[in-house]
């Protein structure tokens, strides 16, 4: 909260900062999502050949769930952003 803190107050826009903390959400997502969607080719791989469970990781489910980690990354970001809007630069030094 202090660098954004810093930030507004040396003068950078509101939207600035905003547009921050959405690219950290989406870089987070990513980040998070990608070691997540590794881990789950290795578990269908095992319930296909061990369990003999016919899944396969389709396109449409990876592009979902990474749409829904994208929004709930999204979504604690705007939370982050209320709590920005709502402090007072001077209070936080």
């Amino acid at each position: 909260m202090r660098e954004y803190a810093t930030l507004k107050a040396l003068g950078y826009g509101t939207r600035f900062v905003y547009g921050i903390f959405v690219r950290q959400a989406l870089i987070f997502s990513g980040l998070g999502f990608i070691p997540a969607f590794f881990f789950a080719l290795v578990l269908y791989f095992l319930l296909r050949t061990q369990a003999l469970i016919p899944v396969r990781m389709e396109l449409t489910r990876a592009v979902g769930v990474f749409l829904l980690t994208s929004m709930i990354c999204l979504s604690a970001t705007f939370l982050a952003i209320r709590k920005l809007r709502a402090a007072d630069p001077a209070d936080l030094f």
